[in-house]
């Protein structure tokens, strides 16, 4: 099979790929990199710049190599938007459409139906949307899901593919009844890439939170790292620091022995799902929703929660169990190759693909 995948979510096409390619297919990776992360693409379309400007040099630098899109047995996106304005996007999402077999969306990142369906949800409540509906309100501006033509648009997107494949709980709840929702499928994690080391600690324990967005709940780990360090301050070792390249980001992984990730999540995401393969303990989303969605038979992630004080007793937990940090740890990769492993997960994507009319 020939396969497209366009667009990157902190390596997830990209360890979807390495999947396909050991089971036979034949894959192409288009992306701008993913930002600093600067993952890996066959193809990478510049943007020439971060203004307005540079992005529509952007597209034209898409749109020239638009060969590389067509005479796919799948295409699959990572997100609805490429290009700055609406009209640039369907342009090239009929293109895309046309000249392929079949289309699908990974749904993941960035989406405004999503956004939309969050924030007005009443039963269940994202702490990421609730911050962000927020901020923006407070600023006098609206929200892009607030928009009729950016709502339309979406839809009118998902009309023109063959299915969206949801990666999490966050994901898969707005399009629960969805006509075009065709399963969930947990992201995939190369473990033949990712080297295994026993969780051993040093003199301290060390906790790391990498600094991405606010909305991402940095505030809470802060509060609580700063109530944590007075108490532990021979026992322990608090790290906080702004988003890194993927790289330098993985380097300092290494050294730790507790990652905390988000709270503001009923999910996780790569990021944390990779350290959980090096052998870390992961603290982040783990709730119940989450592990019933992606038919987890045991989950070892310390789920945390937009509230300080919950994060301090987490940290208190994982304290107290100081001597079960290296068990915790290769719990943490067991739970990786039973539920993430990146071979199972591209099967899994083959089987949806191929029975999509």
């Amino acid at each position: 099979m020939k396969i497209l995948l366009v667009g990157e979510f902190s390596g997830f096409f990209n360890n979807l790929a390495d999947g396909l390619r050991v089971l036979g297919h034949e894959v192409f990776l288009a992306n701008t990199g993913d930002g600093l992360r600067k993952f890996n693409a066959d193809y990478n379309w510049k943007k020439w710049g971060n203004g307005y400007t540079g992005k529509v040099y952007g597209y034209f630098d898409l749109w020239s190599n638009r060969r590389l899109f067509k005479g796919y047995d799948v295409v699959q996106f990572i997100s609805p938007y490429f290009i700055p304005t609406l009209f640039l996007n369907k342009r090239f999402i009929r293109y895309v459409k046309h000249n392929n077999s079949k289309v699908f969306w990974a749904a993941c990142g960035s989406s405004d139906l999503i956004a939309k369906y969050w924030t007005e949800s009443v039963e269940l409540r994202c702490g990421v949307y609730d911050y962000l509906r927020k901020i923006t309100h407070d600023s006098g501006q609206m929200l892009r899901c607030e928009r009729t033509e950016i709502v339309d648009y979406e839809n009118w997107f998902i009309d023109q593919i063959d299915g969206v494949i949801p990666t999490m709980f966050e994901y898969a709840e707005p399009f629960r009844n969805h006509p075009k929702n065709i399963g969930t499928i947990p992201f995939p994690i190369n473990i033949d890439k990712i080297e295994y080391k026993e969780n051993i600690v040093e003199d301290k324990v060390v906790f790391y939170h990498g600094i991405t967005r606010p909305e991402k709940g940095t505030i809470y780990i802060q509060e609580a790292f700063g109530l944590m360090r007075d108490k532990y301050f021979n026992e322990a070792e608090f790290i906080c620091n702004n988003q890194l390249p993927y790289d330098q980001y993985i380097e300092l992984v290494n050294k730790t022995n507790v990652i905390l990730d988000q709270t503001n999540s009923f999910s996780s995401g790569m990021n944390g799902l990779i350290t959980m393969a090096k052998g870390k303990i992961l603290m982040g989303g783990g709730d119940d929703h989450s592990i019933n969605e992606l038919g987890y038979v045991f989950c070892p992630i310390i789920n945390i929660t937009s509230n300080s004080k919950q994060i301090c007793e987490s940290i208190e937990y994982v304290m107290a169990r100081r001597n079960e940090i290296l068990h915790i740890g290769a719990e943490s990769r067991r739970f990786i190759e039973m539920h993430h492993n990146y071979i199972d997960i591209a099967r899994k994507y083959i089987e949806k693909w191929s029975i999509t009319n």
